[in-house]
């Protein structure tokens, strides 16, 4: 009926299955699993990638990226906890400041 009263729509949109991406996310009905769609992933390792190769951060871009990072921990929540101690960072530097990234940032993870 819509697409008779000429309202536009994206078909892409209309994607369905049990597997799908909606608003960013992944969704696997059949394996009951959620996480995050393949851009939003790619985007996210791509901008750490490069910020950790740089070893500094413009701290107005990492609040920027903190948005994104929350976005995901709707569906990670394991990666909630982690986001906490870069808020706390983010908010007593200079939001204008390009520094270097604290050290244990850029350390590598212990091996167990």
């Amino acid at each position: 009926l819509m697409v008779c009263l000429g309202i536009p729509f994206s078909w892409d949109k209309f994607g369905g299955g049990l597997t799908f991406e909606w608003i960013g996310f992944a969704l696997d009905l059949v394996r009951f699993e959620a996480g995050l769609a393949e851009k939003r992933r790619a985007w996210l390792i791509k901008w750490i990638t490069e910020a950790l190769e740089k070893g500094s951060i413009l701290v107005r871009h990492l609040a920027a990226v903190l948005g994104r990072m929350q976005y995901a921990a709707l569906v990670l929540q394991y990666l909630r906890p982690f986001l906490g101690p870069i808020y706390a960072w983010t908010s007593a530097v200079p939001g204008g400041a390009c520094l270097p990234m604290p050290q244990h940032w850029l350390s590598p993870a212990p091996q167990l």
